[in-house]
């Protein structure tokens, strides 16, 4: 993993890909969360809304970390029990 650039949040989370890396940011916004995704050089190339889909509350305060399949659709992440 290179050295986080300037440009990318203390916040966002670092997920290593096959092909290339990115950084996700996770921001709540009243009923809906804002991801942003940095390119390893701190360029954002994507940034939308997005809403939990199914039953489960997502605790933006809780440990939990991107995962695969991360992109600018659909986003997945793992919620880990504390």
């Amino acid at each position: 993993m290179k050295e986080r650039h300037k440009d990318i949040p203390k916040r966002a989370q670092f997920l290593k890909g096959i092909g290339a890396c990115s950084w996700f940011e996770i921001i709540k916004e009243k009923e809906v969360y804002r991801i942003i995704r940095f390119a390893e050089d701190g360029i954002i190339e994507c940034n939308s809304l997005f809403i939990i889909i199914g039953e489960d509350e997502f605790a933006i305060d809780e440990r939990f970390e991107f995962s695969y399949i991360s992109h600018c659709e659909p986003t997945e992440s793992k919620k880990f029990d504390t």
